[in-house]
């Protein structure tokens, strides 16, 4: 597993977000990619650039 996904467990809990968005948002982190081709807000409130909005 790579470092940091073992947090992702506990944020899952965290009903702000669906799982499938914390798996992305802790993948573009380890990537260091900042932009990211949705609409969903959450995404910005993570400090990612949406570029759809």
């Amino acid at each position: 597993m790579l470092p940091g996904y073992s947090e992702i467990a506990v944020l899952w809990l965290c009903p702000k977000d669906s799982l499938t968005d914390r798996i992305s948002m802790q993948t573009m982190r380890h990537q260091r990619l900042r932009d990211v081709l949705t609409n969903d807000r959450h995404f910005e409130q993570e400090g990612f650039r949406a570029l759809f909005r």
